[in-house]
């Protein structure tokens, strides 16, 4: 006897493969039986459309040949009998059908042979001429929610008075008993208002229980305007749709195939649950782990499938993590200094540290090129020993100082043959370095290099760490060259480079308050010069701004250092 081990449904997985491998078995299944039972639907209902067009059709002629039939006798009756009136009136037996009649006279009055007064249909147009040509005109009137059809024909003679007879429904629907089965007939005229509507007793009955089911119907055209000068009718027959016999088919044979499936679906999936689920659950709880920062979760599986090759890319994937989140603290943690700390060299200290600490690299410096001299630099270098940096060297630098933007490996040699800004790398034991161009502003203002005792490999990431470390060190001299461009904008002048107003303003606050505090004498004097306009006017601007630079170069050396020049003017 087979018997099925439940206990790996206790895991979410495995109840998802379990319900996976069932929705695979039944998707086919319900699939195959719905279209075979949207087909059957179709079939029955293509089959009942044409029952209920026969319906309609047969339906629409009764009623047609009922209509023929009572203007036949109204035909007949009025051209029997002058005195139409009296006959109406006791005329049941021979005029059945007239549920109301009245006579309309050339002078507009109305006399009423049967039935209540009520509103009449006044025949306009081509029905009028329709009723003088000695044609019956009939007409459908809808007047508080019931309908009367009315037949509308002249007396002999010609200018006789009109006569107008209502039809009673009953007579024209027939008796709703004679109806098909569960069948219901609506009459509505060419716009779709409703006419008359009669159903079978049956289907009466299963609308008030408000058991009618699913419906079909079909609607065929009662044309009238040849015969009786008015518009179609639109008679539709609908009936319940009947499936229960393609139902029942199907009940009969899906219970056991789903059955079956699902035994299958049972075996199947507990057995390939059980063989996944192990690794699964060690490849969950190392992921855990790493979430909680531990990186050197380690899976080990040896299954000689997939599940191995996951383990392994995890592995890696883990090693890289722990990797991307050192650099990404080391960079938060330049961010932050940046951000705070104005001084320059504070930042290339941490940013050295912080280098070796991620790229793993045995020394790490940092050459910072001259402004004004490109051909030199400053360097800042490090050493494996904690907190303490080198001497800060200016060094002539050499073609290696132009590197690859993205960094190139250097191998480095012994004595004059390494690079000046290198040397200190060599002093500190490495034998590699790669070298980082870092660029702001659109020129190189520094070098990065990472110092290494062994090559490293290829696809080694302080390539990406190196350019990382290189951006954050570029947006730190650019802010510091723009704090500098910054402050020289707003307190000197542009064309002379003297001590513009502002900042003359503040150093005679300071001096006002030295003189105050040790009750020296403090001189002001103003400098104006004479016909300055003439020049501008009779030489041009250019000769007027070179006079000013003049002016002011002579100015700043007839005083003293501690003496300041300002230009007050813009």
């Amino acid at each position: 006897m087979v018997r099925f081990d439940t206990a790996f449904l206790r895991s979410r997985l495995a109840w998802r493969i379990f319900l996976l491998f069932v929705i695979c078995a039944l998707v086919p299944i319900a699939v195959t039986s719905g279209l075979s039972w949207l087909h059957l639907r179709s079939v029955l209902r293509a089959q009942q459309q044409d029952v209920l067009q026969d319906r309609a059709k047969n339906f629409g002629l009764a009623m047609f040949q009922r209509l023929e039939e009572a203007e036949s006798l109204v035909r007949v009756f009025r051209r029997s009998d002058a005195t139409p009136l009296a006959t109406l009136a006791r005329s049941d037996e021979v005029l059945p059908f007239v549920a109301a009649a009245a006579l309309v006279r050339a002078d507009g009055t109305t006399e009423w042979a049967r039935g209540e007064p009520r509103v009449l249909p006044v025949p306009a147009g081509r029905a009028l001429e329709h009723v003088r040509a000695g044609h019956t005109w009939l007409d459908a009137q809808r007047v508080s929610g019931s309908t009367q059809v009315w037949l509308v024909s002249r007396l002999t003679p010609d200018d006789a008075p009109l006569l107008f007879v209502a039809i009673d429904p009953a007579y024209l629907l027939g008796n709703p008993a004679d109806l098909p089965f569960q069948t219901r007939v609506a009459i509505a005229s060419a716009d779709r208002q409703p006419i008359y509507q009669v159903e079978s007793p049956e289907r009466r009955a299963n609308a008030a229980a408000g058991t009618e089911g699913t419906l079909a119907e079909y609607s065929w055209e009662l044309l009238l305007k040849p015969h009786f000068a008015t518009e179609s009718w639109i008679v539709t027959a609908t009936a319940p749709l009947d499936l229960a016999t393609g139902a029942a088919e199907l009940r009969a044979v899906f219970p056991l195939m789903l059955l079956a499936i699902v035994l299958l679906v049972l075996w199947l999936s507990a057995s390939q649950i059980r063989r996944s689920l192990v690794p699964l659950q060690q490849l969950v709880g190392a992921t855990r782990r790493i979430a909680s920062r531990e990186f050197d979760a380690r899976v080990e599986l040896r299954s000689g499938d997939e599940f191995e090759q996951l383990a392994d890319s995890f592995n890696t994937m883990s090693d890289s993590l722990r990797e991307q989140f050192d650099a990404l603290e080391a960079l938060s943690e330049i961010d932050r200094l940046i951000l705070g700390t104005p001084e320059l060299e504070s930042i290339i200290d941490r940013l050295l540290v912080l280098v070796r600490g991620v790229t793993g690299c045995t020394c790490a410096s940092v050459t910072l090129v001259d402004r004004d001299d490109p051909a030199f630099g400053r360097v800042y270098s490090s050493d494996p020993s904690p907190s303490r940096r080198r001497a800060v060297r200016r060094v002539e630098l050499d073609g290696t100082s132009r590197a690859c933007e993205q960094g190139a490996m250097l191998e480095l040699g012994t004595g004059a043959a390494v690079a000046a800004h290198l040397a200190t790398l060599a002093a500190g034991g490495a034998r590699f370095a790669w070298v980082q161009p870092v660029s702001a502003s659109g020129r190189h203002v520094a070098i990065l290099a990472l110092g290494y005792t062994e090559a490293p490999a290829a696809d080694h990431p302080q390539r990406r760490f190196a350019r990382d470390f290189a951006d954050r060190l570029a947006v730190a001299l650019s802010n510091l060259e723009r704090e500098e461009r910054l402050y020289v904008q707003a307190h000197y002048d542009s064309l002379t480079r003297l001590p513009n107003r502002q900042l003359l303003k503040d150093r005679l606050a300071t001096e006002l308050a030295h003189a105050q505090r040790t009750g020296e004498q403090l001189a002001v004097l103003y400098v104006d010069l004479d016909n300055f306009k003439r020049v501008n006017d009779t030489l041009g601007h250019d000769a007027g701004d070179g006079l000013l630079a003049v002016v002011a170069e002579r100015l700043n050396s007839a005083v003293k250092r501690t003496d300041t020049v300002a230009r007050l003017g813009g």
